[in-house]
């Protein structure tokens, strides 16, 4: 086993397990192999004595679930080895939460993926097909039609509690600053 050597329990390298699905509220950590690990998270610039330890994690990979949108967090291992032991804890791979809103503009210029006012997404559509659970889709004022050819094609929402807002001229940073009436 990877984390055992002549008896002694060495913990996981950082090259040895990865981060990876990353969203606004959640991200998977793989680990090196089947095995029994703890983990150990952390918000960026905060001590290691306030880590959430989640303990006794089986199997190749697991969820880290309850994660603060567009926050950088370091993530630390460790291996239970087979004597109950465990290892000393691994140094931490580094990631960072995606925010919590997604943008549309129809004019925007960017990357088109509603990152941000400048990367909006350009199509309603996209939008509500990229959503995830949690995630707010703020839409820059302007009359947006799913298909010019058909007007009787309408919009498709597939998430149940769908958080659409309006009303925005494109460089808000919080709902407030919205005018709804606009």
């Amino acid at each position: 086993a990877l984390g055992i050597n002549s008896g002694f329990c060495f913990p996981p390298t950082t090259a040895d397990f990865s981060i990876t699905n990353t969203s606004a509220t959640a991200t998977d950590i793989i680990y090196p192999e089947s095995n029994t690990y703890d983990i150990a998270i952390v918000e960026d610039g905060m001590a290691f004595s306030s880590a959430v330890l989640i303990n006794n994690q089986t199997g190749l990979n697991a969820t880290i679930p309850n994660l603060t949108p567009n926050t950088t967090y370091n993530v630390y291992l460790r291996t239970l080895c087979d004597y109950a032991s465990p290892s000393a804890w691994s140094g931490f791979n580094q990631f960072t939460t995606s925010s919590s809103i997604v943008y549309v503009d129809q004019t925007a210029s960017g990357a088109n993926d509603g990152s941000s006012w400048v990367n909006a997404y350009t199509n309603v559509q996209t939008a509500l097909t990229n959503y995830t659970t949690g995630t707010e889709i703020w839409v820059k004022s302007g009359t947006y039609i799913p298909n010019f050819i058909d007007t009787a094609i309408s919009f498709n929402i597939t998430v149940n509690n769908t958080k659409i807002y309006g009303g925005f001229a494109g460089t808000e940073t919080s709902l407030l600053q919205r005018n709804i009436i606009a």
